[in-house]
């Protein structure tokens, strides 16, 4: 950890893609893969903490070049993010983030990070880090630098080390069953539910499934 002459202070940790990183909590430090094969995308969370609201931009240094890719997990409003009603209590299970029916925000849409943003007092904040494949055989790292807008002052720095394997991912012919919400695909590209534009939006997504 850096710590600057504005004594503001940051906590920061890698933590797996599969990790929902929350402004209100600390998320869990789990583990992550840092070994890909040369066909298979990998990604990973660079999350954050300032106990001080401060203006911040956020620097990358890397050796893989163009193949990594960072962008901002923005949070987006859910309204009912535990469904309960009084005379189905049955219908509640475990998987639940959330034990209170309470609106909240979930880290859920990938965005390009903005050129600067502020950050919240005690709030954390995650950096979605993408390795593209394609990305020739080696080893590789990524530095992440959160540095203070105003000074040019590095507040965090941390750095994650990877690698490329020689051999591909091959086809497996294992099954593969996800709950898929058309209505909502439809909804959030404003398309007619199963109409040709549909389709196109559809397959778009289901080739880049497959590919993450």
């Amino acid at each position: 950890m850096s710590e600057s002459s504005t004594e503001l202070k940051f906590k920061a940790k890698f933590v797996s893609p599969l990790e929902k990183v929350f402004y209100f909590r600390e998320p869990k430090d789990s583990l992550f893969e840092t070994k890909a094969y040369w066909n298979e995308t990998l990604s990973f969370q660079f999350c954050f903490q300032a106990e001080k609201t401060a203006l911040v931009y956020i620097e990358m240094e890397t050796n893989a070049g163009e193949y990594v890719q960072l962008r901002y997990p923005k949070a987006i409003p859910a309204l009912v993010p535990d469904f309960y009603c009084d005379y189905r209590e049955e219908r509640r299970d475990g998987y639940r983030y959330f034990t209170e029916n309470a609106a909240t925000y979930y880290p859920d849409k990938l965005e390009e990070i903005p050129h600067e943003f502020t950050v919240r007092k005690n709030w954390w904040f995650s950096i979605w880090i993408t390795v593209n494949r394609g990305i020739p055989v080696g080893e590789y790292s990524v530095k992440i630098k959160v540095k203070l807008k105003t000074q040019e002052i590095i507040l965090v720095e941390k750095k994650q080390s990877f690698s490329i394997l020689s051999v591909p991912l091959e086809k497996s012919d294992i099954p593969v069953s996800c709950w898929m919400y058309y209505d909502c695909l439809a909804d959030a590209h404003r398309l007619p539910l199963f109409g040709e534009e549909y389709f196109e939006v559809l397959y778009n997504y289901f080739t880049f499934c497959t590919q993450h």
